[in-house]
């Protein structure tokens, strides 16, 4: 009887041995699926919307908030490993500048070669329109928008761009861990793109390359979720002609910020 109740005690134990083993080793195996799952979601596509600012020739003589405007994008990326990856982002919105009545050291792209701007994009000619500030105004107030102050005019015009940006994760850049490990992650990139302008009342089409540099911060609503709340900003530098005037800046600078969602795949 003694023997039966040993035998019986040893299998119990060898029993429980093996189901512990079995549950630590699924255990093991679980993680390491649901790692090797997570290390494999190196696509995302995202989709955002936010301010945007032209800052060019003269219009910082108007109010930053007076010339904001509103924009959209979106973007889909890869990442080719731990560090670095690359994106496509296709951005739309509109944008506003200034300029101002009177004579200014420069010219539009239409008129380039002159020393005087295209009347067609300038209210302001001295050579085919004279009279005063508030009898120019008065002629073209049907077609372009004046600023209150009565000293120059709004450049609104729509435009769109592509960008093609190498993106680096600055977490494991500087930290060394992984994406997976941390809720908020921090992307910083690189870009060159091509930007085109739809003509309108005061500006003329336009086509220039671009480039820009800027980073995201993002926040998984939960560990291992494929979705993600971000804000990002960049910065962009443009040839003189992008907003239809070239004066003595020598270049012309967008900012642009933008609230969304990514999902990872």
């Amino acid at each position: 009887m003694k023997q039966i109740k040993l035998l019986l005690g040893i299998a119990f134990c060898f029993v429980m041995c093996l189901q512990t083993t079995y549950a630590q080793n699924k255990f093991e195996t679980d993680n390491a699926k649901e790692s090797k799952s997570a290390s494999e979601k190196n696509w995302y596509f995202s989709v955002g919307a936010g301010p945007n600012l032209l800052m060019a020739n003269q219009d910082g003589a108007q109010s930053v908030f007076d010339r904001m405007t509103y924009g959209a994008e979106i973007s889909i990326g890869k990442w080719f490993g731990s560090t670095y990856g690359a994106r496509l982002q296709f951005h739309s919105g509109s944008y506003r500048g200034f300029n101002y009545l009177g004579p200014q050291r420069g010219s539009f792209v239409e008129h380039a070669s002159g020393s005087f701007p295209n009347p067609e994009y300038y209210p302001r000619n001295w050579v085919y329109l004279e009279g005063s500030d508030a009898e120019v105004i008065n002629a073209n107030s049907g077609k372009f928008k004046f600023t209150d102050d009565g000293q120059g005019f709004w450049q609104d015009f729509n435009s769109t761009s592509v960008f093609l940006d190498i993106t680096v994760d600055m977490i494991r850049l500087f930290n060394g861990s992984d994406r997976e490990d941390h809720s908020f992650n921090v992307m910083g990139f690189l870009g060159v793109g091509f930007l085109h302008n739809v003509k309108s009342e005061t500006n003329p089409t336009t086509n220039v390359a671009g480039f820009r540099f800027g980073g995201r911060l993002g926040y998984d609503f939960s560990k291992g979720s494929p979705w993600s709340l971000f804000f990002e900003g960049n910065g962009i530098f443009l040839p003189e002609e992008f907003d239809g005037y070239i004066g003595d800046r020598g270049f012309d600078t967008n900012a642009n910020t933008m609230l969304g969602l990514q999902y990872k795949f």
